[in-house]
């Protein structure tokens, strides 16, 4: 069992399987140290919103506009806020929700595939489906982890949540607004 690295990334395509929602895929490689193919390596997946530690905001506020040039909406963003959940347990503690909603804001908004196995070719395909109300309002670290040798390998990217051109180009019927409002402040939720 040699060491290997993990690559961890997407394209500019998003489906939509359902009304109410997105799927996005991702590619995954896993090479080894002479960057050949590793096949048959185990993953395992994970997409939480941004951790407060990193200093980049998990979530924003805000609406849409109708831009008539373009004849498409853009997301006017009021305010990017931190991830309520301070030690990352999934679990609200005392003076963790800034905007008194009563729970951890944003919380997990979107389901990633558990695990898959590189194909010949070191290539493993995963899907991200989320309610489409988070697109545009959320980001996500999306990470992607082996153990090769008694070594875990970790590839992670941040990702915000997307919106279809064809959700945004119905003038009349924008997406939706962010859940969190549209104030530009962190912690209410008008």
């Amino acid at each position: 069992d040699r060491p290997f690295d993990i690559s961890l990334g997407t394209g500019n395509l998003i489906e939509a399987p359902q009304q109410s929602s997105y799927r996005k895929e991702f590619s995954v490689f896993v090479t080894d140290a002479d960057a050949n193919p590793v096949s048959g390596a185990a993953l395992t997946f994970s997409a939480t919103p941004v951790a407060e530690t990193t200093n980049d905001p998990a979530y924003a506020k805000g609406y849409w506009l109708w831009d008539e040039d373009d004849s498409i909406y853009y997301s006017v963003v009021t305010a990017t806020c931190a991830n309520e959940d301070l030690n990352g347990n999934g679990r609200l503690d005392v003076g963790e929700d800034f905007n008194g909603d009563g729970q951890l804001t944003p919380g997990n908004v979107g389901a990633i595939d558990a695990d898959a196995n590189t194909d010949e070719n070191g290539q493993a395909l995963i899907n991200l489906n989320y309610p489409k109300q988070y697109g545009a309002w959320v980001q996500l670290a999306i990470s992607a982890r082996g153990e090769s040798s008694g070594t875990e390998s970790v590839d992670s990217m941040n990702y915000w949540l997307s919106v279809s051109t064809d959700d945004r180009s119905t003038q009349g019927a924008p997406p939706p607004s962010s859940p969190w409002g549209v104030s530009a402040n962190c912690g209410d939720t008008l």
